[in-house]
């Protein structure tokens, strides 16, 4: 049986929805990272493409190229590494009439006019054209919750900030938007004004 308005009343507010986002905080481990992920993922297309080109059968003993298997021991170790420098941090939602009126007083941001009108890139990407991006960067700490546990107070803010990288900080602003909207399915929308009506920021 449905709760009568007396219940409503009378019950306990919900709680705000969080989630959790390990994050690195070695920048120098994280660049070398994607340095060596992009150096791998260069070696594995150019062996695929000589493949491709060659016809002659592989001889006993071919082994992938010995730089390919290097790349992938590097990332291992840099992988371990890795999980010494990450914490977990936990962002929470604002209530969704707050956030409402929040997305109401940051729109997308466009260039042009008509139906030339491009969409900020960042705003695409990072704001899945709901949001500007720069403003949404400029205000995250007020989505910051927890930190390895532990309650960030508001003047705990800038420092936690301070210690994520722009990249991570990027993400953490795309996981803020997924909070709110209630949605994974969330996509970039297309950057021409002209497309937005076939468009769909949320499935």
């Amino acid at each position: 049986m449905a709760k009568s308005l007396a219940d409503l009343r009378t019950q306990r507010p919900k709680t705000l929805p969080t989630r959790e986002i390990p994050i690195c905080l070695d920048w120098d481990l994280t660049n070398e990272m994607v340095r060596i992920e992009t150096e791998l993922g260069d070696l594995r297309i150019a062996a695929a493409e000589a493949r491709e080109k060659t016809t002659a059968k592989p001889k006993m003993g071919d082994g992938p190229d010995p730089r390919i298997t290097e790349a992938e021991e590097k990332l291992k170790a840099l992988l371990d590494q890795q999980r010494d420098s990450t914490g977990m941090l936990t962002v929470k939602a604002i209530h969704s009439g707050e956030w409402a009126l929040w997305k109401d007083e940051h729109p997308v941001r466009w260039a042009g006019s008509g139906d030339d009108r491009v969409m900020n890139e960042s705003d695409r990407q990072i704001g899945y054209g709901l949001v500007d991006s720069t403003a949404l960067l400029s205000e995250l700490g007020r989505w910051l919750h927890l930190w390895e546990g532990d309650e960030v107070a508001v003047e705990d803010r800038t420092a936690v900030l301070e210690a994520i990288s722009p990249g991570d900080q990027n993400e953490i602003c795309r996981k803020v938007i997924l909070l709110q909207e209630g949605s994974t399915t969330l996509a970039p929308k297309s950057q021409s004004a002209s497309s937005t009506t076939e468009d769909s920021a949320v499935s």
